[in-house]
Formats: structure tokens, C-alpha cells, sequence
């Protein structure tokens, strides 16, 4: 909500005054609200009207539910689910694309799964559980009732992406599923193998990235790129890809036009869509690279370089001021809207219209979103007065109102997958430690509260619950409350925050 520039305002949360023009209370960092007549209402009223929407019932529900079964109820949703010459020479072996590297010649390339033993789509029901399984030990607060859902046995699983009302996982030995997760069932779609002999000997021994593009689902490794379709699963084809010598980053890759682009370590390529052949590749040795919906960004010390699918050399380059280091918020999606570099000091870049829509300076921290947005924090350079501002996809500023109460430059935004941003500044234990903010209009849609006995910052906040590490043990807690609502074991890992999906040494769970 916009404050006022006059009267008093009133923090939903303690319950203090002030006349000052504010968003944020000073005192705890609640919601301010424009008092009616000067007087402060009571404070059950005040929380009732100020609660985001639906809080109110939700809460009620989630004590009834407490009362009832010693266990409040699965709150999680299932929403959505230094620059190189360019010209250097890299290690990309072009020649080894193929539906299965280990049966066919090196110089071949084909996308018919049906002649691919490594890569079979099938329809899984058998690693589907039933609608009743349930994981006792898993996820318990106070008593011995369940409160998570076997989604998949086996793994342990590796990546995760959202997909309609679920999601694709990945396990150890490169078997892709897309899942469908609903509150009292999981159903196996479809299932795919990709091992490969690029892959062959990797089981839990490096890392997976699992992205996606439109109807597109790739799967990197440290040696290997596959692709699948999103819809039936099928494979469409494998490529085999080197890098530098002890690099171990897996290969992510984004589909751009008519070209899938794809970076690990020191290297960038282009490949065809159709088949993985190699297009064009470039060394990005002492460089950050990120996805862009129309190509790549290649920061390196003093300057950045934008890449589009048809050739290597760049479109656009500009050059960027000491203590710009890195891109922020691209690691989502790739980034569609308004580019943010940060580092000790933070730009705001208009790809598109190739120019610098704000130097923010050193006293400001910003991060493009996954709904091509942008949004910054800026603290004035004669006080400590902070101001939120916003960007649109098209690069056209149309925000800017108070910040939060907190001293420079003491503010982290991340962004969330759903396009809404997170402000975290460092609370105490049952304190307000965060604000959930729309992007397109400033207001405030949730405040998150730190529980007891948790890092203040959370793992991750899907919609309604957030996770905090206690220990070496993952929380589930009511965002807004700070209630536990689950506890996972301390060998689990958050895969996917909408819905949340963990691995633990059962399969992949739904608390």
C-alpha cells in the first residue's frame, strides 16, 4: 500500500504511530496503514483488516487444525507449478550429437527416439504411489502424524522444475518424470531415460541443471546436453559437450528463436533446435554469462557483451564501471525485461533499446524477476531514507515510493517464481524478517515472520509457507505466523518452491 503524506499512520503489526510519510513501520517493519481519525484501533481489528488476503481464515484454520490433529494443514499450494576474444578457440566436441552418443558414429545426429535404447518414454504408473502413502518419519512437528506425501520413491533426485500442476524431477541416474502434484495424489505422466555415454559413470557424482524453454526441457551435465518434450516426454536428442579442463559446472542451456544457446564454465554455444548440432561457439573465460529471452549476457571486468543465436560475434557491447560484477535474478528464467548488473554498484540495463535506463550507484541494491520486472532499493546520499523503485518489461520506471526501515544497504531482494519479489532485512526471532511485494504496484502482500531457533534467512518462500534451515534440518513454517508446519530430516534438499518439493533418502516428498 502507498502511504500518505499526511495524518497518522499506523503499523499493523505493534501497533505504533507516526506522522512520518512511510510504507514500512520504523519501530518493527509491519505494513503501515492511514489511521482513520488519529486514534489507533484495537489490535485484533487491526490485524484482522491488515492480514493479506485470506490470512485471517487461514490462521483460524490452521489452530483448529492444530487443536484437532496436533498437525496444521499442508499450507504449500500447488501454484503453477575479463572479456575473451570471441573468436577464441574452445573445446566443444561439435561431432558427437545423437539420441544415444553410445550406439551411434560420431559425426551422426538424429532425433527418432524409437531407435535410442537410452532414451525411452514411457507411461509409469508403477512408480506412482497411492493416494494414501505417507512418510511418518519424514515430517513430523510434536507428535507422530504425518505430514508429507510420497511423490516418488527412489533417487536420491537431482533437479526440478515447475510444469503445469507439477513438475519434471531428475534423478541420480538421469531418468526424467514429469509428476503431477496435487494435495491427496501424485501421478507419474511419463517417464525417460537419458543416460548416455557421455554420462556413463556420473551416478551422484557431479551436479544437473534442469531448465526449460516453451515446449523444451533440458537436462545438462557436466559432459552432456539432452533435450526433451515437455507434453509426452519424448527425447529429442543428445549431444556430447567438453569443457576446460577441471571445470565441473553442468551445461544449462535456454531456447532463443531458432537456436538453443547453452554455457558451462568458460564456454558458450549455439546449437540447432532439431537435432544438437553446433552452430557457433565462443570462450567466455573470466566471465559471468545469463540467459536472455533474446540471446546471452557476457559480463566481464569493464564490460558486456549481448550475444543474439545467429553468431558469436556480439550485437551490442557496453562499458560498464568499476565494481560491476554480476547479473542479478537471471538464474530463474532467462531474463525478458530490464537488466540488472550489481556488484558494489548496481545498473539498470535496457537490452532491447541497448542503453542504461539508471546507475543506481554504490548506496542501492536491485534484481531483474521472472516476470520481466525490475526493482531496486535505493538509500539517499544524505540520510538513511530508503526508496523502492520499479521497472516494466519495456523499461519504463513506474515506481517509486518508500522503502523499508532499514539503514543502508542492509536490504537482500530475491526473486520468487511466481514474478512477486522478497525483501529480507536481519530480524529477531519472532520478529518481522521480511515483505512480500508486488512488483507492478508496490503493495504489500505478505510480511514474513522469523521463527525460533532458524538462520534468518529462509531456504525459500512459495506461496503461504516458508522454509528455514534449523541446524542441518529444513522447518516448514506459516509464512506470516511463523508457526511450524513441518520438519524434514537433516539429509533432505528443497528440489522445487511451488509447490514445495523435498529429496530425502525416502524419494521426493510433498510436505
Amino acid at each position: 500500500m502507498r502511504s500518505r503524506s499526511i495524518g497518522s499512520v499506523v503499523c499493523a503489526v505493534c501497533g505504533s504511530q507516526t506522522v512520518r510519510a512511510a510504507t514500512f513501520c520504523p519501530r518493527c517493519g509491519g505494513l503501515l496503514v492511514p489511521a482513520d481519525d488519529g486514534a489507533p484501533r484495537p489490535r485484533d481489528e487491526r490485524r484482522r483488516r491488515w492480514l493479506p488476503a485470506g490470512g485471517t481464515l487461514l490462521l483460524v484454520a490452521l489452530l483448529v487444525s492444530v487443536a484437532a490433529a496436533g498437525m496444521p494443514p499442508d499450507r504449500s499450494g500447488h501454484d503453477g507449478l575479463a572479456a575473451a576474444d570471441p573468436r577464441d578457440p574452445v573445446t566443444v566436441d561439435a561431432a558427437t550429437a545423437s539420441s544415444d552418443p553410445a550406439t551411434s558414429p560420431p559425426a551422426t545426429a538424429t532425433s527418432d527416439p524409437a531407435t535410442s535404447p537410452a532414451a525411452t518414454a514411457t507411461s509409469d504408473p508403477a512408480t506412482s504411489p497411492p493416494a494414501t502413502a505417507t512418510l511418518p518419519a519424514t515430517c513430523v512437528v510434536g507428535t507422530e502424524t504425518a505430514c508429507a506425501r510420497l511423490v516418488l520413491r527412489g533417487g536420491p533426485h537431482v533437479a526440478a522444475i515447475r510444469v503445469g500442476f507439477g513438475a519434471i524431477v531428475v534423478d541420480e541416474h538421469l531418468t526424467a518424470r514429469r509428476v503431477r502434484v496435487d494435495r491427496d495424489e501424485a501421478t507419474v505422466w511419463w517417464s525417460t531415460s537419458l543416460r548416455s555415454a557421455a554420462d556413463r559413470g556420473r551416478d551422484g557424482r557431479g551436479p544437473v541443471a534442469l531448465t526449460r524453454s516453451g515446449d523444451l526441457a533440458f537436462v545438462g551435465t557436466r559432459t552432456a546436453l539432452h533435450t526433451l518434450e515437455v507434453e509426452e516426454g519424448n527425447h529429442r536428442w543428445s549431444v556430447a559437450l567438453q569443457q576446460a579442463a577441471g571445470a565441473d559446472d553442468p551445461w544449462t542451456a535456454w531456447q532463443v528463436d531458432d537456436a538453443v544457446l547453452a554455457s558451462a564454465g568458460s564456454t558458450l554455444v549455439a546449437l540447432d533446435p532439431h537435432d544438437g548440432s553446433l552452430r557457433w561457439a565462443r570462450s567466455v573465460a573470466a566471465a559471468t554469462v545469463a540467459g536472455l529471452s533474446a540471446g546471452a549476457a557476457v559480463l566481464a571486468p569493464g564490460r558486456l557483451d549481448v550475444v543474439g543465436p545467429d553468431e558469436r560475434a556480439p550485437v551490442w557491447q557496453l562499458e560498464v564501471p568499476e565494481g560491476v560484477d554480476q547479473v542479478a535474478g537471471g538464474d530463474l528464467r532467462p531474463v525478458s525485461g530490464p537488466l540488472v548488473l550489481t556488484g558494489s554498484r548496481s545498473l539498470v540495463v535496457d537490452v532491447a533499446g541497448q542503453r542504461v535506463l539508471a546507475d543506481l550507484g554504490h548506496r542501492a541494491v536491485a534484481t531483474s524477476l521472472a516476470n520481466g520486472h525490475a526493482v531496486a532499493v535505493v538509500w539517499e546520499d544524505d540520510g538513511e531514507d530508503a526508496v523502492m523503485l520499479g521497472w516494466e518489461p519495456s523499461g519504463e520506471q513506474h515506481l517509486r515510493q518508500p522503502g523499508p526501515p532499514v539503514p543502508c544497504c542492509g536490504v537482500t531482494l530475491r526473486p520468487l517464481y511466481d514474478g512477486r519479489v522478497l525483501l529480507l532485512a536481519h530480524a529477531d526471532p519472532g520478529e518481522v524478517v521480511g515483505w512480500i511485494v508486488d512488483p507492478t504496484d508496490g503493495r504489500i502482500l505478505e510480511w514474513l515472520r522469523r521463527p525460533q531457533d532458524v538462520a534468518w534467512r529462509p531456504v525459500t518462500v512459495a506461496r503461504g509457507v516458508a522454509v528455514w534451515r534449523d541446524g542441518r534440518a529444513h522447518v516448514g513454517t506459516d509464512a506470516a505466523t511463523g508457526l511450524p508446519v513441518w520438519r524434514a530430516p537433516d539429509d533432505a534438499a528443497v528440489l522445487l518452491d511451488g509447490p514445495v518439493l523435498l529429496a530425502t533418502r525416502d524419494g521426493l516428498v510433498r510436505p
